[in-house]
């Protein structure tokens, strides 16, 4: 008579192999850069300031009707006398979130005019209604020039940038008015 074997339980999961702990390894103390550690405290600093921080308002000018059609005008005559050519003149005023009351926008063909109508514009406006930009913007690359007289301010651009940047649309609501080169 055969002995049977006695009955083994069987269980259907397979034995997950354990791998054996690795030994933890002493790792050497890299030093930062000095680079690095100007990046991290340049980190620290923007993460830390207050980010609830107002800048300070754009400034608003009281200035009577005649005054701003003054400056409009002196701000046009300056385009044209230097052949500017598209010139449109925006109507910001019924707008509620507006930043100036008019934009004037023109174009020309190369940087060099772009650089001569803005100084045109500047030079007009300081003869005609004795007033100085608030601001300028734009002279170095001279593709898109911003002269800002506050409540006025003028755009000059390059062709290609004007059709990039399509002022007219972005501020769709304004009331359009083209100007005769």
């Amino acid at each position: 008579m055969a002995l049977k074997p006695k009955s083994v339980k069987t269980t259907k999961a397979k034995a997950v192999k354990q791998r054996p702990k690795a030994k933890p390894t002493k790792r050497k103390k890299v030093e930062p850069s000095p680079r690095e550690l100007q990046e991290r405290e340049a980190n620290r600093i923007l993460n830390t300031s207050k980010t609830t921080q107002k800048l300070p308002k754009r400034p608003r000018k009281q200035v009577s009707t005649d005054q701003q059609q003054a400056l409009l005008d002196a701000v046009i005559k300056g385009m044209q006398e230097k052949k500017a050519s598209q010139i449109q003149q925006l109507d910001l005023r019924q707008l509620e979130h507006r930043i100036a009351d008019y934009f004037i926008i023109a174009e020309a063909e190369s940087k060099i005019q772009v650089r001569a109508i803005a100084e045109g514009v500047e030079d007009f406006a300081l003869r005609l209604s004795k007033e100085k930009p608030y601001r300028t913007e734009g002279f170095e690359n001279a593709e898109w020039i911003i002269v800002d007289f506050i409540n006025i301010v003028v755009h000059v651009f390059q062709r290609e940038a004007r059709m990039h940047y399509q002022l007219e649309q972005l501020w769709g609501d304004a009331q359009l008015t083209s100007i005769s080169e």
